[in-house]
């Protein structure tokens, strides 16, 4: 392994530790009388009432501001997930939203499928249906795999993830491009092997940040906005299974708006 390879490899873990482990762990020190609670053991026997400091507060904001800089989105269950999205439970909050989704689906469906992170593949070949986690954030370098689906809530994000699709679209056989602003959605799908289809995508609904509209947010919809978005892509996925690729041509870009 090369020099670059090993700092790459290096940087990949600790990025995992800080997101799977660090920021949790003082996710889960919040008072919910406000801040975070002020005094925790070496054993970890929590104080509740000890006094708070400006000092660890200070510290613990930097942390957080610094990890959402980094990240742009750290995508950490919130309190207000759980009663807009009713997989989660509350006691998931705290979790990156990748884990509690895992977590929702090994409840839902038990042992149907097999639920794997992207770093612990191995060459799995098993014969029952597969979820691949990408906890981390997707680069341009992240590989990627069978169907991918995408919801970000910045045109950056979607670039990246575009990039990394592009990068090996032959391993991508369907795209499938969520987004929602309000009361509107819009689904894009295609095949990445498709260069006319890529071409429009390029050309007309890929762009800048700065050059995107400043909507609503859609968090007081999400409840049924993830209904109907979960609905549209397993009707998408069951269209490719089956073969029906012209239906899916003529579902290339569908928006929708509720009223």
């Amino acid at each position: 392994m090369s020099e670059r390879e090993q700092l790459k490899s290096l940087a990949a873990a600790c990025e995992q530790e800080l997101r799977g482990h660090i920021l949790p762990f003082w996710m889960n020190l919040r008072d919910p009388r406000g801040g975070f609670y002020g005094q925790m053991t070496h054993d970890l026997v929590l104080h509740r009432d000890a006094p708070k400091g400006i000092i660890l507060h200070a510290r613990i904001l930097w942390a957080f501001s610094s990890a959402y800089l980094r990240f742009q989105d750290p995508d950490y269950l919130e309190d207000r997930n759980c009663a807009t999205e009713l997989a989660y439970s509350n006691q998931m909050v705290g979790k990156l939203k990748v884990d509690a989704a895992a977590e929702a689906l090994r409840h839902k469906f038990g042992e149907e499928i097999i639920i794997i992170k992207a770093d612990e593949l191995n060459g799995y070949e098993g014969s029952r249906p597969q979820v691949i986690l990408h906890p981390e954030k997707v680069t341009v370098d992240t590989e990627l795999n069978g169907i991918v689906v995408t919801g970000v809530d910045s045109m950056s994000a979607r670039q990246e993830i575009w990039q990394a699709v592009k990068k090996e679209f032959w391993q991508v056989p369907l795209l499938i491009d969520l987004r929602s602003a309000g009361l509107s959605t819009l689904i894009v799908t295609f095949n990445p092997s498709d260069m006319e289809a890529v071409e429009t995508y390029e050309n007309t609904l890929l762009y800048s940040d700065e050059e995107s509209m400043q909507l609503e947010c859609g968090a007081r919809n999400v409840c049924f906005i993830s209904a109907y978005f979960g609905a549209e892509v397993a009707h998408r996925i069951s269209l490719f299974a089956r073969n029906r690729t012209a239906e899916l041509d003529e579902n290339f870009v569908v928006p929708r708006e509720f009223i």
